[in-house]
């Protein structure tokens, strides 16, 4: 009984106080844009975009499409690459060395300040903004994913090798397994950072997007048309967190059998 009380609770916690958040902050910003004296034109009521997010509809899910494809097909490049080349970090000590300090380098500029480069360089359209967002993912994942396969207890692999496992099974069975939580957390924030450096992209110039319409929304002076825009990334954002943390529990639900 008391177990079963316990873990009633925990789930109310993993329910409850995450909506309580949301609302306090849907209820201060309901204050604010009442009581500041912005006004509509500055800050927006929530029931002003709510209302906003409806009758738009047709317009941000036609660009929600392009996004869509961008995020994905960036995120799963950057991903493929990584698990590569990490594995070939993690067997390769003296390579990883030599590239260490381009590793460093790259988590301190941000993708998207590559983006006019690549506008001069590629022209406007689905390249850039494919490059932009895999830049943007790649890193992240790298590194995490390497450092989760260098987390991996060396009495394990001194086992597997004393049974005479080669190389590439000790990798497979050993040491890919140990470097599942890293990369799923890699996975939870880089899938952000795809969403930003494409949304971000699009913003700075092309055909269509989310970020165009966030950038049409602002010039023509619509605050309610952005935080509509915005709340349809923020909630893209949380839908891939969640996906990711789904996808965590199953695959490392079915490495611990």
């Amino acid at each position: 009984m008391k177990s079963s009380t316990s873990t009633a609770k925990h789930l109310g916690d993993r329910f409850w106080l995450p909506v309580a958040s949301l609302g306090s902050l849907l209820v201060l910003w309901h204050l604010v844009s009442t009581f500041s004296g912005l006004g509509a034109y500055v800050l927006p009521s929530p029931l002003t975009v709510a209302v906003t997010l409806v009758s738009d509809a047709p317009i941000w899910a036609n660009q929600l499409k392009s996004t869509l494809v961008l995020t994905l097909a960036g995120f799963g490049i950057s991903l493929v690459a990584a698990l590569v080349l990490g594995v070939l970090l993690d067997q390769a000590p003296r390579l990883e060395r030599f590239l260490r300090p381009l590793l460093v380098l790259s988590q301190t500029v941000p993708a998207f300040f590559l983006y006019p480069l690549l506008l001069i360089a590629l022209g406007f359209g689905f390249l850039p903004l494919l490059v932009v967002v895999v830049i943007a993912c790649f890193f992240p994942l790298l590194v995490t994913f390497h450092q989760g396969l260098g987390s991996t207890d060396s009495n394990l692999v001194d086992l597997f090798r004393s049974l005479g496992a080669s190389r590439w099974q000790i990798v497979a069975r050993v040491r890919l397994p140990s470097a599942l939580p890293a990369l799923f957390s890699g996975l939870r924030i880089t899938l952000a950072y795809a969403l930003t450096a494409c949304v971000l992209g699009e913003y700075m110039g092309a055909q269509e997007g989310l970020g165009v319409y966030m950038a049409r929304s602002f010039k023509s002076f619509s605050p309610a048309k952005v935080l509509t825009a915005i709340t349809v990334v923020s909630l893209l954002s949380f839908t891939f967190y969640q996906v990711a943390a789904v996808l965590e529990n199953l695959f490392l639900k079915g490495y611990r059998r």
